[in-house]
Parts: C-alpha cells; structure tokens; sequence
C-alpha cells in the first residue's frame, strides 16, 4: 500500500517549523553506506527529529473544546495545515502527531515505517486500543518505537525493540520489553510493553509502572479512522473530558529535552529533571513548579498564549461554552 508523502517544500517547511539545525538533514538515507554505518546515521537523524519535534508540536487536546466543529482529522494534509502550515502552534494527540511524524519519516526516506497500535493501562488493566506509534526498522535490521505524542510520558528518544531478551532502558526513566499482558490467555511473550518510572519525594527511583503495550502488527488508516471515531467523540474519553496541552522544553543548545510544560485542566505547571540526550546521558533528580491556577476561561486562554504561544480566536474561545470541559467560574469574556 501507498502512504501519503509530503514534498520536498513541505518538508523544508516541516523542518524550519521544528527550529532543525540542518535542511535537507545531512544524513545519507539513500543506500549508499553499509548497513551498520547506515543505522547509526538514520538513529542519530530519528533522534534528533523527535526531539526537535517534542519540542514545538505539542500534545493537546484543543480541538475537542475550543472548536465549533469538535472534528479530528487524520488526513496527512489536514494534519500538516493544522501543525505547520497554520502557523498558530497547535499539535495534537497521539494519533494526529504521530501520523503527522511518520508521514515525515517516510518523506525523508526511512525506508520501513509502520504505524502500530497499543492498549493504555491507566491503572485498571490493558484496555482497548487506544493509542498510536511508529516502529521504525534500519538498514542493519533494528527496530525501532518512536512515540512523539504520550504527553508528559513521552520517550525523549527511540526505544529499540530487542530480541536477546533484555529490556531496552532509556535514561533510567523509560523501559520497553517484550512480555506477556496479565490479559492474554496465552502465556507466551505477545506485546513490547513501555513502562515509566518516576522519583519518589527522597529523590529515589520508585517502581516500574506498565503505561502502554504495544502489538507489531501493522495498522492501516482505515484501522486508526475507526479507533479516532471514540477517542474523539465517545463521552467517556479522556480527551474528550480533559483540555490539556503538553510540549518538551530543550536546553540552551537544543541537543537535550531537560523538561516538559504543561497545562491540565485548570493549572500550569513545569517539570523538570530525568533529561535524555543523543549519547543515552541521564540527569537525577525531578522538580515540578505550580506556574499557574485558573479560575476563568479568560485566564486559561491567555495562559495558552503565555505558556505555549498558542492563540484561539473569539470563536474558538466561544466554542467550549456548555461542555464539561469548561472553566465555570468567573465572568465570561472572549479575547479578541
């Protein structure tokens, strides 16, 4: 099956949107190294793209509450207007960014880019499938996780797929393995689980908690339009139910994420500590600092502006007027 490309111009759009040093980026994809010197320019190259990426498109659920039409389009050129071309620094949730990010790769010219499905456990068990990412094979054969849309929880870098056994670690914070789901009747491995872990308030790593288990099949956009349908309309739907946006922070010279900025709800807050770099480098300690409480839709929309450089219009503002969603204190008011 053909999947959509994006042009040469969209892709020189794309990279000047995410800040890249480099465009077109100087890493040969075309066949003309071996494989083993190949894998490590294309992983280097992977890496450096999420992390620019993590760092301007946000995972948010705005559409959902500051919309008239409340309407998820998966459509890659729908999804290059909202991020890119709009200009208004907007993202998405998971499947949108994603999508977005594997259209890019397979772009550029990653040869084995395949869009893969996972089960969420939000603490009561593997559910339905939930939640997208892409699995990148290389040229020497390593497969690759690459997530650019799990909120605070997103890895800052790729995760590779092992097949010796052991679980892949990255900068002590996230792990990926492949084990069988307390769900499955089989008792054989079946899902390359990701896990987290946190610091305890002793500055002490707690315990591995399982965040998503992903299957190696691949998924079609007809699979995808079908899971967007109740993740973005059914009541019970955390995006539905929730406005939140969250986007990486980099240091100065933009080669680590040292942090996440993040709105949900009614707060703002920054997270600090358990960075990632290009070498697997790992920071200790974890900070967060509350930055803000709203009490009206007025203050959360200037907080979107303040905080993230996104700016809704009088209409987009209007639209979360009557939903659960919405901040019911205080007078209303719409920013022109």
């Amino acid at each position: 099956m053909d999947l959509p490309t994006y042009t040469p111009a969209q892709l020189h759009q794309y990279l000047a949107h995410i800040e890249y040093p480099s465009d077109p980026p100087a890493v040969p994809i075309d066949g003309s190294l071996p494989p083993a010197a190949a894998a490590a320019a294309q992983l280097a190259l992977l890496t450096a793209l999420a992390r620019h990426h993590l760092a301007r498109v946000p995972f948010e659920s705005l559409a959902l509450h500051y919309s008239p039409q409340r309407h998820i389009s998966l459509d890659p050129a729908a999804l290059f207007q909202k991020v890119v071309s709009a200009g208004r620094g907007r993202g998405g949730y998971c499947m949108e960014v994603n999508g977005l990010f594997g259209t890019v790769l397979r772009s550029l010219g990653f040869a084995r880019v395949a869009a893969a499905a996972a089960r969420v456990d939000l603490g009561a068990g593997f559910r339905a499938w939930g939640h997208m990412v892409n699995l990148v094979t290389l040229p020497d054969g390593a497969r690759y996780l690459v997530d650019v849309g799990f909120g605070s929880r997103t890895p800052h870098a790729p995760l590779r797929l092992r097949d010796d056994g052991r679980p892949e670690v990255l900068a002590g914070r996230w792990r990926l393995e492949r084990t069988r789901l307390r769900e499955h009747s089989d008792p054989g491995p079946r899902a390359w689980v990701l896990s987290t872990r946190a610091e305890k308030g002793d500055g002490e790593a707690a315990g591995w908690t399982a965040r998503y288990a992903v299957s190696e099949e691949e998924w079609f956009p007809e699979d995808f339009a079908m899971v967007n349908l109740f993740v973005s309309t059914a009541p019970q739907s955390y995006f539905v139910q929730t406005v939140m946006v969250v986007k990486a922070l980099l240091n100065e010279d933009r080669t680590r994420v040292v942090g996440e900025m993040i709105l949900h709800k009614d707060y703002v807050k920054r997270k600090l500590g358990r960075s990632s770099s290009d070498d697997g480098a790992e920071d200790a300690g974890e900070t967060e600092e509350m930055l803000e409480r709203m009490e009206t839709e007025a203050q959360r929309v200037r907080a979107l502006e303040k905080y993230f450089g996104i700016v809704l219009t009088p209409a987009e503002q209007a639209a979360i007027t009557g939903l659960p969603s919405e901040i019911r204190g205080g007078r209303k008011e719409f920013m022109a």
